[in-house]
């Protein structure tokens, strides 16, 4: 994934919008219809206790529908201009820990993390489709007063890992520019090369 987030934030269902690798997912919500929220594993209220540690890793798994009392997924993809209406969601997020923060009006802390997870669904022509994602990004957790407000995972585009021929270019300079002055120096003497 290039983009993208899953929230969750306290009393409201969870949700997820993703884009990259040709898919487009504008929104999905997902928890517990009846109570319309869904918090995640380390989600603390009472129990926050500033300087304690906690986990960012999360996983999922969810069937179709939000119809009360369903705990459940709902919403679509859309790949090759063909949308495919959701009926599972299953992920894994692994990420690092963070360590509450003070009871202040409010604060957050930040841990990298890693995602894969699979959807999948049926298209308006009746076709299942499964698709997998992979993905990183930075997780960000907010807290008020020590209580747990909400949880972003934030999805980042991978920076560029250069082609073999930018590789091999590179190399080639750093070659020619070491012959060059190994050349210059032999031509000059060593007492040029200071000047």
């Amino acid at each position: 994934m290039t983009s993208g987030n899953i929230i969750y934030s306290i009393d409201n269902l969870a949700e997820i919008n993703l884009t990259g690798g040709g898919i487009v997912v504008p929104k999905i919500v997902f928890g517990d219809a009846e109570t319309d929220s869904w918090n995640p594993d380390h989600a603390c209220f009472s129990d926050c206790i500033p300087g304690k540690t906690i986990s960012l890793s999360q996983a999922e798994r969810f069937g179709a529908g939000l119809n009360p009392p369903a705990v459940g997924a709902d919403g679509f993809l859309v790949t090759n201009n063909i949308t495919y209406e959701i009926d599972s969601l299953d992920f894994q997020i692994t990420a690092g820990n963070v360590v509450i923060p003070p009871r202040r009006d409010f604060s957050n802390a930040t841990a990298p993390f890693v995602f894969r997870g699979a959807m999948s669904g049926i298209s308006d022509q009746g076709v299942r489709g499964t698709f997998d994602f992979i993905g990183s990004g930075q997780a960000g957790v907010g807290f008020q007063f020590s209580t747990w407000t909400g949880t972003t995972y934030r999805f980042e585009s991978a920076a560029p890992t250069p082609e073999p021929g930018t590789w091999w270019l590179l190399g080639t300079a750093v070659a020619l520019g070491i012959a060059f002055r190994r050349t210059y120096a032999r031509r000059s003497g060593p007492d040029d090369l200071l000047a």
